[in-house]
């Protein structure tokens, strides 16, 4: 430890004196350099005066045991050696009256490793006169000669440990808790339909009646849907049929069947042509482009007494013509020809009027073809896309001759 204190002053010393020849070397005295020279300054001091206390402390241990009631001194070799010889008439005196239970030992610190000088105290001095018991103590500060070592041996203390078992009572069991389910009451169930039949109004404009079908159509049901379509309100009848048309766009296969179905069966209450027409183009002729056996069955509406079934017939040509499946459409438009409901003749003129917009030779031919079988109306909207001049002579009930009538009449 000594040697520590001494490393601490002599790496003290060599910093101030390596600021102090900096400064000199620099001209210039910084505040950093005086504040650490006066800190070697004071590890200097602190080194020197802790290794001058260290280098003059004794290490003393005295030892005493109930066998050998005599103290034992053991001094370090490092430190000067204090002997102290006791006349034996003063060793009553200055031994305990009790016997010691255990042995006290006090040793030095454990930073050193050295091994005692033990110096016994010798208590069987012969009595000396009396003019010599007042000085009967002799301090002798030399460094001592051992005469004779004796083995000091520290008896065994047995210790005796009952062991005391402690029963540890058993936890008393904790009831289980009592689970209370209490239920919320429940929020009372919004009638759909009711909701959005007071979002309607008389004479509601189409546009925002396509936003209520945006809005309710992935929570409604079928039989939600027949209640609007089942009731006397266009409104309602319309918003019904926009609400299955989307969710015909967005369905399965097999969804868009029921679709079909469902609307087959509730179909009586689309009274109204322009339900009617908005029925056949979407759902019904959208469904027969994917399920071609459903034609035949479609087809014996042209026998119903119905005119609102045999419209819907007429109107589900509609997605063939836009994707140029005209078979089907010539098919009906032959089966209807000869109907002189003005609505079937309308809806006949109708798809004229888109036929000929796909492809005119056909729609021409098929015109001329069967012009006397045509009503007046329907040629009139027929011919609604051809230029005033190819237009004329239909309009006064005339045929013009074209290459393709001259074809069919050869």
């Amino acid at each position: 430890m000594k040697s520590h204190y001494k490393l601490v002053a002599l790496f003290s010393t060599i910093l101030f004196f390596s600021f102090l020849v900096a400064d000199f070397t620099s001209g210039l005295q910084t505040a950093f350099s005086v504040f650490m020279k006066l800190a070697a300054l004071v590890g200097v001091l602190f080194g020197l005066v802790k290794a001058s206390i260290e280098k003059h402390k004794p290490e003393v241990v005295v030892i005493a045991s109930p066998a050998e009631p005599q103290p034992t001194v053991v001094v370090a070799p490092a430190a000067p050696v204090i002997q102290t010889i006791v006349q034996p008439m003063m060793v009553e005196q200055m031994l305990p009256t009790q016997p010691l239970v255990e042995p006290i030992i006090i040793t030095p610190r454990p930073a050193m490793r050295v091994e005692p000088i033990i110096v016994e105290k010798k208590l069987d001095e012969p009595k000396v006169a009396q003019q010599t018991i007042e000085q009967n103590i002799q301090v002798v500060v030399q460094t001592p000669k051992v005469e004779k070592v004796e083995k000091v041996e520290t008896p065994k203390v047995e210790v005796v440990r009952e062991v005391v078992k402690v029963e540890t009572p058993k936890p008393t069991p904790t009831p289980a808790p009592v689970v209370v389910t209490v239920k919320a009451p429940e929020a009372p169930k919004i009638n759909l339909v009711d909701e959005m039949r007071a979002l309607l109004t008389p004479g509601m404009n189409i546009s925002d009646i396509l936003k209520l079908a945006e809005q309710y159509y992935p929570d409604v049901n079928l039989k939600q849907v027949n209640e609007l379509l089942s009731s006397d309100s266009d409104e309602q009848k319309t918003l019904a049929l926009w609400l299955l048309i989307n969710r015909f766009k967005k369905a399965s296969p097999g969804a868009k069947r029921e679709i079909f179905n469902f609307y087959i069966t509730h179909r009586k209450h689309v009274n109204n042509w322009n339900l009617v027409d908005l029925g056949a183009r979407n759902l019904v002729g959208e469904y027969l482009l994917t399920d071609s056996a459903e034609e035949a069955t479609l087809k014996k509406f042209a026998d119903n007494e119905s005119v609102w079934d045999r419209r819907t017939l007429v109107m589900s040509t509609h997605p063939f013509i836009a994707q140029s499946k005209n078979d089907y459409v010539f098919s009906v438009l032959e089966l209807l020809i000869a109907d002189q409901e003005d609505l079937i003749q309308s809806s006949l003129g109708w798809v004229l009027k888109e036929l000929y917009k796909q492809d005119q030779n056909q729609a021409v031919s098929f015109i001329q073809q069967n012009f006397a079988k045509l009503s007046k109306q329907a040629i009139r909207i027929g011919t609604e896309r051809m230029s005033k001049v190819e237009r004329k002579p239909y309009l006064r009930g005339e045929i013009p001759l074209t290459q393709s009538l001259i074809t069919s009449i050869v």
